[in-house]
């Protein structure tokens, strides 16, 4: 299988992944051959990407950090959880508990979350996938145990400051502006407020909540802090939030691919974030996703075999047309034009 954006699928395709709805329930499921008005109706609810069934590459194993069906599911029990009146502590933590159990016990080679991202949920899949892409990260790089945990809790509870604005505020069809953007930016703070005479809720997941904003040289919010001011967890929350936002689909932008996203890192790297956590990242997470149909300057269509953590931009890919393999790394002449 291989994935597709879905401004490329034609009528015909067949689905190689189930795409599930708010609740975790299929709404279109595995082997289905799409019609118009299924591609319509994908278009609709904001799904950008779809795995499609392909000969060529039908042996390709694409392992991520989170199977879809689990993921959606999480995303609505969290829902639920977060809709309970104030903080569900119990209901959160066990949400944690099996997001830590899930991605522990998974066999995937990189860090990757390529599946359904859709507009509709938009506000509680980003604290999932967050949570889910900082836990992974944070594993490879040696935090376990109950720190793991507490680095779990605050990178999904990260935007609960959120939940004081006014309803609407995040459905804008333009970026926000004024007092509604200088409200927005206080969020980090009304999220620690919040949680502040809650015994239960540990520092370290305090600093994500409260942090995840901050930059490296000092012009994030709320307070300006810079450097090694900024905690640990509070760096690592505000790098993965930041990579998880730019690749998802938002009511005034589409999501950008994770390779410009990864750009957008490596460009703010010493300046928004540590150089060296964004050296670790991109050694972690893939520029382009395992499965994905890139066109190469060659004209030829290709899709994602590996990844190359030391030549992130130039990974292994396989001709459709011609089945070859082709190592990037070792052809200086040909480059990545275009995801597909």
């Amino acid at each position: 299988m291989r994935s597709l954006q879905l401004a490329n699928v034609t009528p015909g395709m067949v689905l190689a992944r189930s795409i599930y709805d708010a609740q975790g329930n299929v709404l279109l499921g595995s082997g289905l051959e799409l019609t118009e008005s299924f591609i319509q109706r994908l278009t609709v609810i904001g799904v950008h990407r779809v795995f499609i069934a392909d000969d060529a590459t039908e042996d390709l194993d694409v392992r991520e950090v989170l199977p879809d069906m689990v993921r959606a599911r999480t995303i609505a029990g969290f829902r639920k959880v977060f809709g309970a009146k104030g903080v569900d502590l119990p209901g959160i933590e066990r949400v944690v508990n099996e997001l830590l159990s899930e991605i522990l016990n998974a066999d995937f080679a990189v860090i990757s979350l390529t599946g359904l991202k859709a507009q509709s949920s938009e506000r509680f899949q980003h604290s999932v996938d967050t949570c889910c892409l900082g836990v992974a990260f944070g594993a490879r790089m040696g935090i376990g145990g109950l720190r793991l945990k507490k680095l779990a809790m605050g990178l999904l509870l990260h935007d609960i400051g959120l939940s004081t604005l006014p309803p609407g505020t995040l459905d804008q069809n333009e970026p926000l502006a004024g007092a509604m953007l200088e409200q927005f930016r206080q969020h980090p703070e009304t999220g620690w407020n919040l949680l502040k005479h809650r015994d239960d809720i540990s520092p370290l997941t305090r600093a994500v909540i409260s942090q995840h904003h901050e930059r490296w040289d000092g012009s994030g919010y709320p307070h300006g802090l810079k450097g090694e001011q900024i905690h640990e967890f509070g760096q690592v929350g505000g790098l993965i939030q930041a990579y998880d936002a730019m690749t998802s689909p938002r009511p005034h932008r589409p999501p950008l691919k994770a390779h410009e996203a990864i750009e957008v890192l490596v460009g703010n790297a010493g300046r928004h974030f540590s150089a060296e956590l964004v050296r670790n990242f991109i050694r972690r997470v893939p520029a382009y996703p395992i499965g994905a149909t890139v066109r190469l300057s060659t004209g030829d269509t290709a899709v994602i075999l590996d990844f190359n953590p030391d030549m992130p931009l130039r990974p292994p890919v396989q001709l459709l047309e011609q089945g070859r393999l082709l190592k990037l790394s070792q052809e200086p002449s040909i480059m990545i034009d275009a995801v597909l």
